[in-house]
């Protein structure tokens, strides 16, 4: 959920890295049940961003549930963690 949330902070141009995040666990994942993975920002102020996130099932049934808090990084940093992060998953 944490890579969920930063890839819609990704999305929006901004890097930022995990200040805090809290997960909620509704029901177990059983073997074969199809998933998708939702995140969004929710409020930003200044260089701290707060998104969620949300695994559901096709019936629409939630698994679990996170919010972070995140710190946006600028500058030289920025510019390393954004090549880190497109070169792990291309």
């Amino acid at each position: 959920l944490d890579e969920i949330m930063v890839k819609a902070i990704l999305a929006t141009g901004k890097v930022a890295v995990t200040a805090e995040m809290t997960v909620r666990y509704h029901r177990p994942v059983r073997i074969g049940d199809t998933l998708s993975f939702q995140g969004r920002i929710t409020k930003q102020k200044g260089r701290i961003v707060l998104a969620e996130a949300e695994v559901v099932d096709t019936k629409g049934n939630t698994y679990a549930t996170a919010v972070g808090k995140y710190a946006e990084v600028r500058g030289e940093l920025k510019e390393s963690i954004a090549s880190s992060l497109s070169s792990d998953h291309e």
